[in-house]
């Protein structure tokens, strides 16, 4: 019984979910007082799919998650930045400084493998790559690149991967606590 028992709870920490930090450049602080512009984050595309709509998904989670540890933010609102182009970093910085903004931060969802609908046992996996800029100068400030995995019982739905994950990015970028 005891030997069924650990078997269990060792196939149960093997299947958890889990959050990887695959880099974090920090080059300065992001004072709480400053305030941020949040351009649209990238759509994730692979093999010639683009994954619209998830990109803003993202957004809005990490805009969220940012409020929540208590940054100033907004989020850019011009049609010349949507979730489905490269950010143009010289636009962005004219942007960010018309709209008055300390800083500005550009991200991109860089993994989204969604298995929603198999059940084969595979893991989903989300990525983010978040890079916060000094509005005055363009220089990179801070960058954080996270992944997360399912865990191999319940891989849990599109919506709780973006919400957990821009959790964890914001806590990073910010080095705060939620």
């Amino acid at each position: 019984m005891k030997l069924l028992i650990s078997a269990m709870i060792i196939l149960l920490l093997a299947g958890c979910a889990g959050y990887n930090t695959n880099e974090f450049i920090d080059r300065g602080v992001l004072p709480k007082e400053s305030s941020y512009l949040i351009f649209p984050f990238r759509n994730p595309s692979l093999n010639g799919r683009t994954y619209s709509g998830v990109g803003s998904q993202f957004t809005q989670a990490f805009s969220r998650s940012s409020s929540k540890v208590g940054y100033d933010v907004s989020l850019a609102s011009s049609r010349k930045f949507p979730s489905s182009k490269d950010l143009d970093l010289e636009e962005a910085i004219d942007y960010a400084q018309q709209k008055g903004a300390d800083y500005f931060i550009v991200g991109y969802v860089s993994k989204w493998v969604d298995r929603a609908t198999e059940w084969n046992g595979k893991r989903d996996f989300a990525g983010v790559s978040i890079t916060a800029y000094d509005a005055f100068t363009g220089k990179l400030v801070r960058s954080v690149e996270m992944d997360q995995h399912s865990n191999n019982f319940y891989s849990g739905t599109p919506n709780s991967y973006v919400k957990s994950l821009s959790e964890s990015a914001a806590i990073k970028l910010y080095q705060t606590n939620l």
